[in-house]
């Protein structure tokens, strides 16, 4: 990211330490942010006085640190005050346990998980950052890579066990939110996840084995052919199940064959 100028780097901190006191638009030297600062000053009305003389103070304390020591502040408060940073992004206990009873993970979301980041605003997260300052997006992009590459938390496919991604971050050196911190400390939540997580693995494989075992008799029985956009399959099928009492919308027996083509080979 290119450096800011001592303009702009005041301007971005007075914007969010004193917004209302700070001009609305970025000026082109500091003899206009002096002009605005007199203007309100003498104009301001007594009960707002106050807020405008310590805005003034805080301009003419930063107008005297160096640009580092600039730089470095606009961006922790950019930073501070992101909406990524605020209480609605961040996991509690209870986003944790949500996340981690699934079967499985992909490693853009245990990464969300493991800085502390509710996965359902990744895109968020992943979103270019205009202005380069966001930390967490950086932080997010590390431990992505770190999954991405350890040999004992993701799989070939780009997914993660929830128990196994608790005992990569337990391992790892990366800084762990306290609520997850709190979860790894207790070993019978790790426990009772391993658990869980085996038994939704265990019912998914079932699932996926019915769905593979109904295509496979709808291409024997009823010519059903997976290539096809339209299929007199579903409506033969519907009609067979009614024909034994057993009553199926046709569109619903269209649904499942359209999951169970997943389950068919890639060149099939």
């Amino acid at each position: 990211m290119a450096k800011r100028s001592q303009i702009e780097n005041i301007w971005i901190c007075l914007n969010h330490m004193h917004k209302r006191c700070c001009p609305s638009q970025i000026p082109e030297n500091m003899d206009e942010f002096e002009t605005h600062f007199e203007y309100h000053l003498d104009d301001v009305e007594d009960e707002d006085r106050g807020e405008f003389t310590s805005a003034f103070k805080y301009f003419e304390s930063i107008s005297r640190q160096s640009l580092d020591e600039l730089e470095r502040q606009a961006i922790f408060l950019e930073e501070n005050q992101h909406p990524l940073n605020q209480e609605e992004y961040l996991c509690d206990e209870e986003d944790y346990l949500k996340w981690l009873k699934l079967d499985h993970l992909k490693i853009e979301e245990a990464s969300a998980l493991a800085i502390g980041r509710k996965p359902d605003f990744i895109d968020k997260l992943l979103d270019n950052d205009e202005n380069g300052t966001l930390g967490i997006r950086s932080k997010h992009k590390d431990v992505f890579l770190a999954i991405e590459r350890s040999n004992n938390a993701a799989t070939k496919e780009g997914k993660i066990i929830p128990a196994k991604f608790l005992t990569w971050v337990k391992d790892s050196n990366f800084d762990t939110p306290e609520p997850l911190k709190s979860l790894i400390d207790n070993k019978k939540i790790i426990d009772l996840l391993s658990d869980t997580n085996k038994k939704d693995a265990a019912l998914t494989k079932e699932y996926n084995t019915m769905l593979k075992i109904i295509i496979g008799m709808a291409m024997a029985k009823y010519r059903y052919n997976p290539n096809e956009m339209k299929n007199s399959a579903s409506k033969n099928i519907a009609y067979s199940l009614r024909e034994k009492g057993i009553p199926v919308s046709v569109d619903t027996v269209r649904k499942y064959l359209e999951k169970a083509k997943e389950q068919l080979p890639e060149k099939f």
